[in-house]
């Protein structure tokens, strides 16, 4: 915990582009497309194209970038925990690309929303998460106009309340799917956040005359004044988080993602106790978990490291650099890294929808992508490697002293470095959390 707390010395290393820069790009692009198509088959017309297509291109190096920073990140990490939890609150409060340009943007959402709470408050989290233009219109928040406001009564076209950031806030990511919230909650939440929005600048903001008026009921609180702010849906959101049944949520999601698809019950309400003792502060939830005895029953198998969790643990592993990622040629990035992910099963910034990718370990131990799990251990390595490690000892650097017998044969007894490093990565200990 003590690298949590410190500070996050692989974000000053390895940069994340802003945000802002793919807001101002998503701009520009706008702004050719609609040159375009009022030009079309005409010079300017062509030209706007030429610096459509150049600003989707700058944009893709970027994010090109952007995912080498967090190979880098991971690797270089003195416990990768920060970079661990990272890549699990970016799945709890998951995106899902809506444009061209925002398709790149995952890391930069991740970098502005998520990583700067991994080791603070889960309020705050959630606050910069809920109101960040990504998630925005991914959740179509942005056509959610109240019906009695200012532009809703004013419009001839026919207006009415959006309800899908509602109620994936309440469903996803604060009180759970068996939270004690009922649809009429989740009608007035949805009314609540009306007003919400994002600006021509591709900027959050919030609006007042697309804003319900009146009061909104939630969870058995009422909120709203004459006058629709932003405060009020603060303070819903800092309510949601500060919530037992929240407490709940996050204590199960992360017990199960890193200790068992079936998580212990006393370490669950140990989590959940711990995390409301300390105002939604996630280095307490952390600390519980980890003290708990059942962290440390490996009588069960554990969860199935996902994809990304893999490759980049194996790097780790391996002993790569993240200054020798940053420095790989485009094309053996991807090869190695996004490629071999998307081919596991795993397509970054792509998961299926708003719930994020499957903790089930069926998801991911399909034949298909386990024969693609056992390519890369036994390939990819000498590729990026001049001089691999003997496979007697990543044993230990890989899986640690309690790594079994029979793999320690393996490795010993393997015909030569590059079949004794790819038995070890592609071994049961080592695909497991």
């Amino acid at each position: 915990m003590t690298t949590l707390a410190a500070p996050d010395e692989m974000a000053e290393r390895y940069p994340i582009t802003a945000y802002s820069t793919f807001q101002d790009m998503d701009v520009e692009s706008l702004r050719l497309r609609g040159i375009y198509k009022k030009n079309l088959n005409t010079d300017v017309g062509e030209a706007a194209r030429a610096g459509l297509r150049e600003t989707l291109l700058d944009a893709r190096n970027l994010m090109e970038q952007d995912r080498r920073a967090q190979a880098a990140r991971f690797v270089d990490a003195p416990d990768a925990m920060r970079e661990e939890l990272t890549i699990f609150w970016t799945d709890h409060f998951t995106t899902v690309r809506t444009g061209r340009i925002d398709q790149y943007t995952q890391q930069s959402y991740a970098e502005q929303a998520i990583r700067p709470h991994v080791a603070g408050k889960f309020s705050d989290m959630l606050l910069a998460a809920a109101k960040h233009p990504r998630m925005i219109l991914f959740l179509n928040q942005n056509v959610s106009i109240g019906e009695n406001s200012p532009l809703g009564r004013n419009s001839q076209k026919k207006r009415g309340i959006n309800e899908n950031l509602a109620r994936e806030i309440l469903e996803l990511h604060t009180l759970g799917a068996n939270g004690g919230y009922t649809q009429t909650d989740v009608r007035n939440f949805a009314k609540l956040l009306t007003g919400m929005a994002i600006d021509r600048q591709r900027r959050f903001e919030f609006n007042a005359r697309r804003s319900e008026p009146g009061q909104h009921e939630v969870l058995g609180k009422t909120y709203g004044r004459r006058r629709p702010g932003l405060e009020e849906i603060d303070e819903a959101l800092n309510d949601l988080a500060r919530h037992p049944d929240t407490a709940r949520h996050l204590a199960w999601k992360l017990a199960m993602h890193y200790v068992s698809e079936t998580p212990d019950d006393g370490m669950i309400e140990q989590m959940a106790q711990a995390y409301l003792a300390a105002d939604t502060a996630l280095l307490p939830m952390y600390e519980a978990m980890l003290r708990h005895p059942a962290a440390w029953d490996f009588s069960g198998l554990g969860n199935v490291k996902w994809p990304v969790q893999y490759v980049y643990s194996a790097a780790r592993a391996l002993g790569i650099r993240g200054a020798d990622i940053m420095a790989l040629p485009e094309g053996r990035f991807r090869g190695a890294f996004d490629g071999r992910v998307a081919r596991m099963g795993q397509r970054l910034s792509r998961a299926n929808g708003p719930d994020g990718w499957e903790e089930a370990d069926t998801h991911w131990i399909t034949p298909q992508a386990v024969a693609h799990r056992i390519s890369w251990a036994m390939v990819e390595p000498s590729r990026l490697m001049d001089i691999l490690p003997d496979p007697r000892d990543l044993v230990d650097t890989a899986i640690g002293p309690d790594a079994p017998e029979s793999l320690r044969f393996v490795a010993k007894a393997a015909s030569n470095q590059v079949e004794g490093v790819g038995l070890v990565l592609a071994s049961p200990s080592f695909q497991r959390r």
